[in-house]
């Protein structure tokens, strides 16, 4: 093998041993479960909510919350 691979697979090996513990610091590991306990208004029935909203307008995700009646509600 070259000189030339050499060089540069041990730039790469330094790259990710410097770079690797900073990825962690930037991307930590996500959270567990979350528990969320709601109380709806009253006459909610029928309608929706939005209750996680992410990204730019147009291209963003949404996470509606629909009350399907006074003490029953799902997400859409």
């Amino acid at each position: 093998m070259s000189a030339t691979f050499f060089r540069w697979l041990i730039a790469v090996a330094t790259l990710g041993l410097l770079a690797g513990p900073q990825v962690n610091r930037s991307y930590p590991l996500l959270p567990g479960p979350v528990s969320l306990q709601l109380v709806a208004p009253a006459g909610a029935a029928d309608s929706r909510y939005p209750l996680v909203v992410t990204g730019a307008v147009g291209a963003g995700d949404l996470l509606y919350l629909r009350y399907l009646g006074d003490t029953t509600a799902g997400r859409s």
